[in-house]
């Protein structure tokens, strides 16, 4: 008997589609893209392989900027069982001060996280889940970002697997615990597409939709990333000028790149912007980049590379990783050989590299404006990401047989398994503390970043430690405040009694972003800022007091933009999607 293929040819000539409609168009889905489903589920393990040291921990090392991110994480999953995906305060934060985290340091992308606490989880899953996801994550942006480069899919598949294995991107994701600048490793590769599409794809329409997205994302993930990547192509489309390649088609599809990706940041930036206007604040006052970034050698980055290793925060050791510091070694060796996309490739990938060390005069710009990136060495993203796509495009032109390619991405995995296993190793000797279910809770609660960003400059943040209990009467000599139990639904609203023997100014234990509306006896009051603290003035007597962060008309009327466009841009293509509609027949 013949084989039946009638699966593959599906027909649905309406916009309804039926169960066996349905399931043809998957038998069809699955049949035409067997080789990507193959190659996504081979992502899956291996990110299921380098994350098992991990996993299989019973609990979570604290490190660099795990405490600030683990407030961070479990502030958002609060705010969203009130209904607050957008809070911008986290009124935990900082002693119970509130901390505007959300504000400077967009949560949106944690709400996967959100939702496995939703479901029930518990905390170490949580986390562990939501990493799992991002490892997946990078490995997916990556495969397919990398298609229309190299136009064929196994490249795109080991570009993925060197990528994910990378010990940069290992290192804050596991040693760090920097989970922006890990969720920046997912956009990168899409950036990068949305730049070739522009530049180097004369018939992509739709490049400048890719990179606007794709830097809004990357806005959303970590500013600093952001920040330096668009450094890197103010820089780039000064090189494109130079050799006449900077068209008026090409900068006008960069321009509506531009102003889409603005868009769809609006209700990010047109925020930290309005702040900014009123307050001063710690990371724009006291801005510089930090030692252990200025001492960062070339010999620093050679040994790191190679040692498989990252030791642990005040002796951590970032680099390119054994592989790709071998691939370059080697590559620059043969340099005249190499075709002329891995040479750029190359040299862009060691250039960002040799920018981390202090090759480049850093101490010159301690306080300038790329001080914001804090240590230099956090450069190592773009020259990892470039490096992976240097020793794919070498691999490629080589035409290194299949089962070869298959030997490399095994030896990838092994050495990052190794690499995991040596950073569970040094946690253990220097007793890093291992937070479980139980432990986490209480672990750093006023832990608000190293630099203490977002507090106003003019804050005495040691009188905020000073204050575990959130006590409003040590802030106020001749006045009596304590704080009334709420009752009210709103995420971000408090309320005061105030017992005072004078008409005076009085001060809450809340940190004075622009957005706070304080009411006094149902009548709204003038604020003000005191050492950074939200103040009003009272009169003799007693006093009920409302204090709630209502936040601003630029916040809500830029999250209304923000979110009309982000629609348009994702119902656009479900409608190129649909199914044309059923002809109707005479009766």
């Amino acid at each position: 008997m013949a084989a039946d293929f009638s699966f593959f040819n599906c027909r649905h000539n309406d916009t309804i589609i039926s169960e066996s409609e349905l399931i043809c168009l998957i038998r069809r889905l699955i049949a035409n893209h067997k080789l990507t489903i193959i190659h996504l589920l081979i992502g899956i393990i291996i990110c299921l392989i380098i994350m098992a040291p991990f996993l299989l921990n019973k609990g979570i090392y604290v490190q660099d900027d795990f405490s600030f991110h683990r407030v961070r994480l479990e502030s958002y999953y609060g705010a969203v069982i009130s209904n607050n995906f957008f809070p911008k305060i986290f009124q935990n934060m900082a002693n119970g001060y509130g901390y505007a985290a959300d504000l400077f340091y967009p949560s949106i992308l944690l709400y996967p996280y959100a939702i496995l606490r939703m479901l029930g989880f518990s905390y170490l899953n949580s986390y562990n889940g939501y990493m799992l996801l991002i490892c997946i994550a990078t490995f997916v942006s990556a495969y397919f970002s990398a298609k229309p480069f190299f136009k064929k899919d196994n490249p795109s598949l080991l570009f993925a697997i060197i990528y994910i294995t990378s010990t940069y991107r290992l290192l804050d994701q596991f040693v760090r615990g920097a989970l922006g600048e890990t969720l920046s490793f997912v956009f990168l590769p899409m950036v990068f597409l949305g730049l070739y599409r522009i530049f180097y794809q004369e018939d992509s329409k739709n490049g400048w939709v890719t990179l606007g997205v794709s830097m809004a994302l990357l806005i959303h993930a970590h500013f600093i990333t952001a920040y330096f990547v668009v450094i890197a192509i103010g820089i780039m489309l000064i090189f494109q000028f130079f050799l006449k390649r900077l068209t008026k088609y090409r900068l006008l599809k960069f321009l509506k790149a531009t102003v889409l990706g603005v868009l769809l940041s609006a209700y990010i930036l047109l925020p930290i912007l309005e702040q900014n206007l009123h307050i001063d604040f710690n990371y724009i006052e006291n801005r510089t980049l930090w030692s252990n970034g200025l001492k960062y050698s070339f010999f620093n980055l050679l040994s790191n590379s190679l040692a498989n290793s990252a030791d642990t925060w005040g002796d951590l050791k970032p680099g390119i990783g054994v592989a790709l510091m071998i691939f370059v070694l080697i590559a620059v060796t043969i340099f005249k050989r190499l075709t002329g996309r891995t040479k750029l490739l190359l040299v862009i990938g060691i250039a960002f590299s040799l920018l981390t060390t202090n090759l480049f005069p850093w101490v010159l710009f301690k306080t300038s404006f790329l001080s914001f990136v804090q240590f230099p060495w956090r450069l190592l993203t773009l020259g990892t990401f470039f490096l992976s796509l240097a020793f794919t495009s070498f691999i490629d032109d080589l035409k290194v047989p299949r089962n070869a390619q298959t030997g490399l991405s095994v030896l990838l995995v092994v050495l990052s398994i190794s690499f995991s296993t040596n950073a569970l190793y040094d946690f253990q000797q220097k007793n890093i503390p291992n937070l479980t279910n139980e432990s986490y809770g209480d672990y750093a609660l006023s832990s608000i970043g190293g630099g203490r960003e977002y507090l106003p400059a003019n804050m005495d943040a040691d009188q905020m430690f000073a204050n575990p209990d959130n006590n409003p009467s040590m802030l106020n000599d001749a006045a009596t405040v304590y704080e009334i139990v709420n009752d009210s639904n709103e995420y971000n609203e408090f309320t005061y009694s105030i017992i005072s023997a004078d008409n005076q100014l009085v001060t809450l234990p809340k940190i004075a972003y622009k957005g706070y509306e304080v009411e006094i006896d149902g009548q709204k009051v003038a604020v003000t800022n005191k050492k950074g603290l939200l103040s009003f003035k009272v009169t003799k007597g007693d006093h009920t007091v409302r204090a709630i962060y209502k936040g601003t008309f630029v916040q809500k009327a830029s999250l209304v933009v923000s979110l009309m466009v982000w629609a348009i841009i994702l119902i656009i293509p479900s409608k190129s999607l649909k199914l044309p509609k059923k002809k109707k027949t005479e009766a």
